[in-house]
């Protein structure tokens, strides 16, 4: 009897003599719209979840095309043999954010399954339990991550001390407030609305307490960890790899929550009648001394993987990560416009990640996320909003300037990729 094997592996497995033996094409879709689902969930993007679902059917013997979403997975598995019926399986996705122990956890199954050490139905049930799985930091640890990343934002806007202990506290109150927010199914979708709003009110309470501090400079360090860049990055990442529905939905979704945010204080800015006046015209400062700045890049790294979930083992590549992406952004921006410094930096920091995927046969996101976290143009895309929103005319500058920015963003991604192709498509 002539023997199949995986395709597209340096040692191929004869398919007959893995645990479970040759599956059928019922059994390879239905695992592979949870592994799929469980990647959007994850806030994989769309054209790296369909790579996915090609490369678990070529595994197993079979062709599959996938469409992904933000919202969904269509999906049709056949065999490889003329004339033979697909198998189609659908999938709907309700709720997406960065998870990358999820995202590694997914990865090692796929990595067994291939490899024929573990059968389907044992893998699917394995998925179904890390889709539902939390996040592996207490609640603690991210309300703290938040007020740090508040801090670290502060100084990197140029703030003093007094801004950054104002920030984090600021943090750490709109997190437990969120947190209370989100428990009514129809409140949840203003959160945005509500945390920026509470901002403002809170920065210019501030801003009474020590009248020297920078209302402005409070509120957008209080608002970055809302604001949607990576989501923006990815959106153009997607339309670059022509996933237009993708990229599509998901620049509309940057859209709406950037109009929450500036609506949110706006409408603090109305209420107090010229009281909460914030204008974000941010005064030339000088900025802390390189020890702080070095500090706050660590805190940033540090906090940004632990909202985003990096296992605990892996911490100190998101450090890594992170002090790659500043140091050449930083370096950059002494010569080049920020467009061409965000290249040279998402460059830097994917080329990288590919590399440490590589080595440590990881996804590359896991060592990507956390420095690009600190080069996506979120704090840009807000003030873009603001400014139009209030009818200046460097609001439509400033939102160039955003799409600029992340475009040498995803242009620098696509380039690193070329430079060091990734092994994985996770």
């Amino acid at each position: 009897m002539e023997r199949r094997y995986h395709t597209a592996m340096e040692t191929p497995v004869p398919l007959e003599t893995r645990e479970g033996g040759i599956r059928t094409a019922e059994e390879v879709a239905e695992y592979t719209v949870r592994v799929g689902t469980v990647l959007l969930e994850c806030g994989c993007p769309a054209y790296r979840v369909e790579g996915a679902v090609r490369k678990i059917a070529a595994l197993e013997g079979y062709r599959a095309e996938g469409f992904a979403l933000p919202t969904g997975l269509f999906l049709n598995v056949r065999s490889a043999e003329a004339g033979s019926t697909p198998v189609h399986r659908m999938s709907r996705v309700r709720e997406w954010s960065l998870d990358l122990s999820k995202l590694v956890e997914v990865d090692a199954i796929f990595n067994r399954v291939a490899k024929g050490e573990l059968d389907l139905a044992k893998a699917t049930l394995a998925l179904t339990v890390i889709g539902a799985a939390k996040n592996p930091y207490p609640r603690a640890a991210r309300w703290l991550a938040v007020g740090a990343a508040g801090a670290a934002s502060a100084v990197f806007f140029r703030g003093g001390l007094l801004e950054a202990a104002f920030a984090t506290v600021i943090g750490l109150v709109l997190y437990g407030l969120i947190h209370l927010v989100t428990r009514s199914s129809a409140a949840r979708f203003l959160q945005d609305f509500v945390y920026a709003f509470f901002a403002a009110v809170l920065a210019y309470g501030a801003a009474r307490l020590a009248p020297s501090v920078s209302r402005e400079t409070i509120v957008l360090a209080a608002i970055v960890p809302r604001v949607p860049g990576m989501t923006l990055t990815t959106g153009l990442a997607e339309l670059a790899q022509k996933n237009l529905v993708a990229g599509g939905a998901r620049l509309m979704d940057v859209l709406v929550t950037l109009l929450s945010l500036v609506l949110g204080v706006a409408i603090a800015v109305a209420l107090g009648r010229g009281a909460v006046t914030i204008d974000f015209a941010l005064a030339p400062r000088e900025p802390l001394g390189l020890g702080f700045q070095v500090g706050a890049l660590v805190v940033a790294s540090l906090s940004y993987a632990v909202v985003f979930a990096v296992p605990a083992r892996w911490l100190w590549s998101a450090i890594v990560s992170g002090a790659v992406g500043y140091g050449v952004s930083t370096l950059a921006l002494r010569s080049v416009p920020p467009f061409a410094a965000a290249f040279f930096a998402a460059l830097a920091v994917c080329v990288f990640a590919n590399v440490m995927a590589r080595w440590r046969d990881k996804p590359a996101q896991l060592f990507q996320i956390p420095g690009m976290m600190l080069l996506v143009p979120g704090t840009f895309g807000f003030l873009s909003m603001s400014e139009l929103a209030r009818g200046t005319d460097t609001g439509l500058t400033r939102a160039i300037e955003v799409l600029l920015v992340a475009g040498g963003l995803v242009i620098g991604v696509i380039g690193a990729n070329a430079v060091v192709p990734p092994r994985k498509v996770l």
